[in-house]
């Protein structure tokens, strides 16, 4: 017998002050995805299926305001991520979709587990140092940045471990990066890498688009977050030859990683020691350590969740005070799970916080 409950014997459609908590976790998702820029449609379908645990197309249609094509454009791209899957509705002819677990580890799936990206970097690692890198442009910058970005994982993965309990002393100094830049980096402002490297540029790209927890993140977001892992230092000049894309959208997503902490823009002091005037009039945005930009995201995603935090607080004590009268809504069990769920998330943001901010003192 399925383990599904068929669609049909509830309305999916939440009521009165139910139907009011529902657009608070609604807006709760969309906020937390400026942490990220995560596309809003694709949020909103996240979000509707995390609230109410599966949902057919027709009722994703309902609740988002969205076209069926736009739906299942989303569903199809939140499928191939292995965020969601789907089951055919017993009796009839329709899909039921539903959000699935990426670990079977509380933590990994509260806090986002980055063993896939680990084990991905190592082996893109292994490749480069088999690589013979005399007189390959890019060789050295390259090597050492998913060196890096992979001891960064290294290093959440271990707070993660931390979080359970387990014995793991983190030495924060010791795991610091070194915040500087050379003339090197900015070597391929003006060049570019070697074919054999830039084929595997774009094989960590693909891996960031499709496979990585990153890969529901709008296409182009992730690919200057992918050129900014991997090169360093970038201008808007640099970026369009690298993309293709307009001047007006080019400053319109590095807006939006500025906005997020992903990226930062360069000191004109710093350029000073390596570029003529003329140049150092130019913005020049960098990701001075991958290290520093996971951190930095992280403590303003946790200081976010402090006010919401209060919010689902308030919402709790309403849904246990009231539990008589609010039971009998439509809603009311899924909305009451969700809430609980979303503050034991919080406690563990909490601790996983005090992490980042020690690696940016």
């Amino acid at each position: 017998m399925s383990n599904f409950k068929s669609i049909k014997k509830k309305s999916h459609v939440f009521e009165g002050r139910i139907l009011e908590f529902e657009k608070i976790l609604v807006e709760y998702y969309l906020h937390n995805a400026l942490s990220t820029p995560e596309s809003k449609k694709i949020v909103l379908i996240r979000a509707y299926l995390i609230i109410h645990g599966q949902l057919t197309q027709r009722q994703l249609k309902e609740l988002t305001k969205s076209s069926i094509s736009t739906i299942s454009t989303n569903l199809t791209n939140l499928i191939t991520a292995g965020f969601i899957k789907r089951r055919m509705q017993p009796g009839t002819h329709e899909y039921i979709y539903f959000p699935v677990p990426h670990s079977e580890d509380y933590i990994d799936e509260a806090l986002g587990s980055v063993k896939p990206d680990i084990e991905f970097l190592k082996s893109k690692i292994k490749e480069i140092e088999g690589i013979d890198g005399t007189n390959k442009k890019g060789y050295e910058l390259l090597l050492g940045r998913l060196k890096e970005t992979c001891r960064t994982f290294q290093i959440y993965h271990q707070i993660l471990d931390s979080i359970r309990g387990a014995d793991i002393i983190i030495n924060i100094e010791e795991s610091k990066e070194t915040e500087e830049i050379t003339i090197e980096d900015l070597q391929f402002l003006e060049e570019d890498f070697d074919p054999i490297l830039k084929k595997i540029e774009e094989d960590v790209m693909d891996f960031f688009m499709h496979q990585s927890a990153y890969s529901i993140l709008k296409s182009h977001e992730i690919i200057f977050f992918v050129y900014f892992i991997t090169r360093k230092i970038l201008t808007q000049k640099k970026l369009r030859k690298l993309t293709g894309l307009s001047s007006g959208k080019v400053s319109q997503v590095l807006k939006n990683l500025l906005d997020v902490n992903l990226i930062e823009k360069v000191d004109k002091k710093v350029l000073q020691k390596f570029l003529p005037i003329e140049k150092i009039l130019k913005i020049h945005y960098m990701m001075i350590t991958f290290q520093r930009s996971f951190m930095m995201s992280g403590v303003k995603s946790g200081v976010d969740l402090s006010n919401w935090e209060e919010k689902f607080k308030e919402i709790a004590f309403e849904l246990k005070r009231d539990k008589q009268k609010l039971e009998k809504l439509n809603g009311y069990h899924e909305v009451f799970e969700q809430i609980n769920n979303l503050l034991s998330v919080m406690q563990l943001h909490k601790k996983s916080l005090t992490y980042y901010k020690k690696f940016l003192d």
